[in-house]
C-alpha cells in the first residue's frame, strides 16, 4: 500500500495527499525518514575529500528534508486532529526522534568534518546566509553535546530521551483534562446574560453528546470566554474558572511531577553543558542573550505596570461601590469568578461599549477574507480557494498564494474552529518550507494556521469576537513570515529566527485590527452588508487600552513563572503551587486560590523545550511591533514602500542575519524601548 508521506506526491505544488493519509502512515514514514537521513549523513561522515561548506554543511542541510516533513505533519496533526492512535504513538515517534537527533548531534566523525569548516571560516568566500549555515551548524552541534566526553554524551542521550517523553506526556495530559470537564446548564434562566450564539453552541453541544433538553459548557475558550465575561449566573462563572485553574493539576492527568521532572532535567542538562541554568542555555540563543537581560527587563516593565493595575482593581471596586453592585470576595479581593463579569460591566458603562455589538461585522467568512486584504493592500498578494487539494478535516481549507506578480508563493492552510481533537490556543507551523533544492528548484512553504474559533450555526454562520479576529491576524503574520521567506536554505527560512524575534511579523499585523482603513476592507453586517458605523469603532478604540496594566502585568506573570522555573536549581521545588504563590506575588494584584496552578497547564514552558523560556518574547517583540508600527503610521498604515521595506529585510531574510541587523536595516534606526508604552497611553 501507498505511503502519501513517503511517495512522490502528484497533487499540485505537491501537496500532502490527506485524504489518502491515515495513522498507519505515520511511523512507516518517520521511519523510512530516519533511514534516508542516517545514509546521507553516513556518505557525509565516509567522504574522503577535504570537509568543505559545499560537501559537509550544506549536504547535512539536505539530509533530513524527507523527515521533517513527515515528523512536522505528525506534531501537527497530533496538535489539530489528534485520536486517541494519534495519542497511543506520539511517545514511540517521540522517542525515535530523540534518538536520532542525539546520533546526530553526538556522530564524532560529522562533527570534526563541521569543526574543519568552521575553523577555516574567515578563508572562505562565504555569503552572509552561509556564514549564518555555518555558525548554526557548528553551535547546534556544540550545544547539543559534541564537544562532551563519553560518559557526558551517555547522560545527555538519557535526559533527551525522557524530556521528550515527559513533554509528551504534558501536552497529552492537557488535552485529555481539557475535554474531560463539562458544566451542564438544565435551566434556562441559567442562561441568563450569554450572548445568543454562545447559548445556540452550547445547546448543539449538548445534541451531540446526546442530551437534547440541556446547554454544555466546556473549558474551551469559545466556551469559557463568554461565560466568565456575561454569564449572570455566578454558580456557572465559578464552576467554570474554578475547574479551569485546575487542568492537568490533581486529578488523573495531573502534570505536578511532569513538570517538576522536566525541570530537574533541564537544569542538569544545562549543567553538563557548562551553563548554570537551562534559562543561561536557553538565552544563548536569544536576542537578549542572558538572564540577567531577560530579567531587568521583565522588572523595568513590572515597576510600571503593577501600580497601574492596582489602581485598576481599586477603579473596579470603586465603581461596585458606588452603583451598589453586590460581589464576592475571597482571601479579601474580588473573587476570581466576579473579576471578568464586573470588568466587562464596567468597561460597558464607562465606555457606553459593548463587545458583544462588534460580532455582528465579524462575520468569519468575511472576516478571513479581510485578513486576506491586508497582505493584498501591503504586498499585493492574492489568495485563491483550491477547493481540489485535500485537506485534514472537513473544517480545514487550503489557499494557494500568489504573489503580485502571479508567481505562486505556497499554500495556506486555515483551520480555524474549535474541536476536542483540537489542543486549545492557536498556533502556525509549516509542512514545507522555502529553499531553494540543490538542483536550483524552488520548493515553497506549505503552511498551517490553527485557531479555535466558535464553529458556524445551522446556517453556517459564526460570529468572531475581536480576540478572535486579533489571533486570525497573529497567526496570519507568522503566515506570512513563511509565506514571503526568500532564503537559499530551509533551515534559515522564518521558522529559525530568534524566538524573541520570531513574533514581530505575527503581532505587528494586529495593530491594523481597530484602523478604520483597515475594517472598510471586511467590517460589515453579516445580515444587512452595513459597513461598521464610526461611533462603534471610536467607542471600541477609546475602549481599547481598558485595564492595559492588569493585561501586561498578567503577561509579565507569565514571563516570570516560566523565567523562574529555569534560572535556579528546581530539585527543590516540592510544592507547585507553593513555589507558584511565592515567585507570582510581585505579579498579582488580587488573590490566586491555593488550587488554581498556571504550571500544570503552560505548554509555552512545559510542552516542549523550545519554548521553555520565552514567554518573555512576547513582549519583547511588543517593543519592537509597536516601534515597527509607527513607522507605518508616519507614512500610511498601509504605505506600499514602508510595506516593502518590511517585507525585504524583515519577513524576506528570515534567520539569515542577525535580527538586530535587519530590524535595523527596516526602521533606519535603533528601536525606541518606549514604543510599547506609548501605544500602551502610559506616556502621558
Amino acid at each position: 500500500m501507498s505511503n502519501p508521506l513517503v511517495s512522490q506526491s502528484n497533487l499540485p505544488h505537491g501537496a500532502i495527499d490527506f485524504a489518502a493519509l491515515s495513522c498507519e502512515h505515520f511511523l512507516p514514514a518517520i521511519e523510512k525518514g530516519i533511514e534516508q537521513a542516517q545514509s546521507a549523513i553516513s556518505a557525509i561522515v565516509q567522504n574522503t575529500q577535504a570537509p568543505t561548506f559545499e560537501n559537509t554543511i550544506e549536504a547535512l542541510e539536505w539530509s533530513q528534508n524527507a523527515l521533517g516533513r513527515s515528523e512536522q505533519t505528525f506534531r501537527k496533526l497530533t496538535d489539530s486532529n489528534s485520536s486517541d492512535d494519534m495519542q497511543a504513538l506520539a511517545p514511540q515517534i517521540s522517542s525515535l526522534m530523540s534518538n536520532f537527533k542525539s546520533d546526530l548531534y553526538l556522530n564524532t566523525g560529522l562533527f570534526k568534518r563541521i569543526e574543519a569548516v568552521y575553523q577555516q571560516a574567515e578563508e572562505l568566500d562565504l555569503s552572509p546566509e552561509q556564514k549564518t549555515l555555518l555558525l548554526n551548524a557548528y553551535d547546534s552541534f556544540v550545544r547539543q553535546g559534541a564537544q562532551l566526553d563519553e560518559s557526558a554524551q551517555a547522560q545527555l542521550r538519557e535526559i533527551d530521551q525522557k524530556l521528550s517523553t515527559l513533554c509528551t506526556t504534558f501536552s497529552k495530559n492537557i488535552l485529555a483534562a481539557t475535554n474531560a470537564h463539562q458544566e451542564w446548564v438544565t435551566d434556562e434562566e441559567h442562561l441568563s446574560g450569554l450572548p445568543e450564539a454562545v447559548i445556540k453552541a452550547a445547546k448543539r453541544d449538548a445534541e451531540q453528546a446526546g442530551e437534547d433538553d440541556k446547554w454544555l459548557f466546556t473549558l474551551r475558550g469559545h466556551s469559557m470566554g463568554p461565560v466568565l465575561n456575561y454569564a449572570d449566573y455566578r454558580p456557572l462563572r465559578k464552576a467554570i474558572i474554578q475547574a479551569f485553574g485546575k487542568v492537568a493539576n490533581g486529578d488523573e492527568y495531573c502534570n505536578q511531577e511532569v513538570v517538576k521532572r522536566t525541570a530537574v532535567l533541564r537544569h542538569q542538562r544545562a549543567q553538563l553543558l557548562g551553563y548554570d541554568s537551562f534559562a543561561h542555555y536557553q538565552l544563548a540563543d536569544r536576542m537578549a542573550q542572558t538572564p540577567e537581560q531577560v530579567g531587568s527587563f521583565i522588572e523595568a516593565l513590572q515597576e510600571i505596570a503593577f501600580p497601574k493595575a492596582k489602581e485598576e482593581i481599586i477603579e473596579l471596586q470603586d465603581f461596585l461601590d458606588r452603583e451598589q453592585i453586590p460581589y464576592e470576595l475571597e482571601n479579601g479581593d474580588i473573587a476570581i469568578w466576579d473579576i471578568f463579569y464586573f470588568s466587562e460591566k464596567q468597561r460597558q458603562a464607562m465606555f457606553d461599549f459593548d463587545e458583544q455589538a462588534l460580532q455582528p461585522y465579524f462575520e468569519y467568512r468575511q472576516t478571513l477574507k479581510g485578513v486576506f486584504a491586508h497582505a493584498t493592500q501591503l504586498f499585493g498578494l492574492q489568495f485563491e480557494n483550491r477547493t481540489d487539494l485535500p485537506t485534514c478535516h472537513v473544517d480545514t481549507e487550503v489557499f494557494e498564494v500568489f504573489d503580485a506578480d502571479g508567481s505562486h508563493l505556497g499554500l495556506l492552510y486555515v483551520d480555524s474552529f474549535t474541536r476536542d481533537s483540537k489542543a486549545p490556543g492557536a498556533w502556525c507551523r509549516g509542512y514545507q518550507y522555502q529553499g531553494i533544492r540543490p538542483d536550483g528548484s524552488q520548493m515553497r512553504p506549505h503552511v498551517s494556521i490553527v485557531c479555535n474559533c466558535t464553529p458556524p450555526d445551522e446556517d453556517g454562520i459564526s460570529l468572531l469576537t475581536l480576540h478572535d479576529t486579533r489571533m486570525l491576524l497573529h497567526e496570519f503574520g507568522h503566515a506570512l513570515h513563511m509565506l514571503l521567506s526568500n532564503v537559499h536554505y530551509p533551515s534559515l527560512s522564518c521558522a529559525n529566527v530568534k524566538w524573541d524575534f520570531a513574533e514581530l511579523p505575527s503581532q505587528i499585523l494586529e495593530n491594523w485590527l481597530l484602523k478604520p482603513e483597515s475594517l472598510a476592507l471586511y467590517a460589515k453586517h453579516y445580515q444587512t452588508g452595513e459597513t461598521l458605523p464610526e461611533e462603534l469603532i471610536a467607542k471600541a478604540k477609546a475602549a481599547e487600552q481598558f485595564q492595559s496594566g492588569s493585561y501586561i502585568l498578567g503577561q509579565l506573570m507569565y514571563c516570570q513563572l516560566d523565567f523562574l522555573w529555569h534560572t535556579q536549581n528546581p530539585s527543590n521545588i516540592d510544592d507547585v503551587a507553593a513555589f507558584e504563590q511565592k515567585v507570582l506575588a510581585p505579579f498579582t494584584v488580587t488573590h490566586v486560590p491555593t488550587y488554581w496552578s498556571e504550571s500544570c497547564q503552560f505548554t509555552h514552558s512545559f510542552g516542549g523545550s523550545d519554548y521553555a523560556v520565552s514567554y518573555y518574547c512576547y513582549l519583547w517583540a511588543n517593543v519592537l511591533d509597536a516601534d515597527a508600527f509607527e513607522c507605518f503610521e508616519q507614512a500610511g498604515i498601509f504605505d506600499k514602500q514602508t510595506a516593502s521595506e518590511f517585507r525585504m529585510h524583515i519577513l524576506s531574510k528570515g534567520g539569515s542575519e542577525a535580527p538586530m541587523d535587519l530590524y535595523e536595516r527596516f526602521a533606519k534606526r535603533k528601536p525606541d524601548p518606549k514604543a510599547l508604552t506609548r501605544r500602551l497611553g502610559w506616556d502621558a
